[in-house]
C-alpha cells in the first residue's frame, strides 16, 4: 500500500484505500490474494 500511496501522492492510508477500492471496482487492478484482503503479503496487479 505504501507504494500506491507514493504513486498517488497521498499521505493518508485511508484515502489511498479509497482509490484502490475504486480501481478494483473498475477492474483496473486486482488483488493477488482476493480471499484475504488484509493479508500482509497482499499485492495488486494491473489488468
Amino acid at each position: 500500500m505504501k507504494e500506491i500511496q507514493t504513486m498517488l501522492a497521498v499521505k493518508d492510508r485511508r484515502t489511498a484505500s479509497k482509490y484502490v477500492k475504486q480501481l478494483i471496482e473498475k477492474q483496473r487492478i486486482a488483488m493477488t490474494i482476493p480471499d484475504t484482503p488484509n493479508h500482509p503479503n497482499q499485492t495488486y496487479i494491473t489488468m
